[in-house]
């Protein structure tokens, strides 16, 4: 993400849900295709990732989603996130859900999918 001198000092918050393993299972999640709704039943909320507010939704995506991956350090490290649950947590992945402006985004293989909450 470019930064910009000139950029809104408003921050959005996103809001990244991870999906919980279903019952019994260990190698497969229903989220991953899609199978399961949005909520509190399915997802639990890890973090919240602050962002410029005029940083437009596709790329708040993107950014919540890289700022919750660990790549060379742990994403809990990361500035601008707020861990919201216990750690360890992995990192986000297909089947995880991120909400920006009440709106919801599921990961997809490639891609989002917008979801209902």
């Amino acid at each position: 993400m470019e930064t910009n001198p000139n950029r809104s000092l408003i921050m959005r918050q996103v809001k990244v849900y991870h999906s919980l393993p279903a019952e019994n299972e260990r190698m497969y999640n229903p989220s991953w295709d899609g199978d399961w709704p949005f909520g509190e039943d399915h997802y639990r909320l890890v973090a919240i990732v602050n962002i410029p507010g005029d940083v437009h939704i596709e790329e708040a995506r993107e950014v919540a989603f890289d700022a919750t991956n660990s790549y060379e350090v742990a994403w809990r490290e990361r500035a601008g996130v707020e861990l919201a649950a216990p750690w360890p947590i992995r990192s986000t992945s297909v089947g995880d859900v991120v909400v920006i402006d009440e709106r919801a985004f599921r990961v997809e293989g490639a891609g989002w999918t917008e979801v209902t909450k």
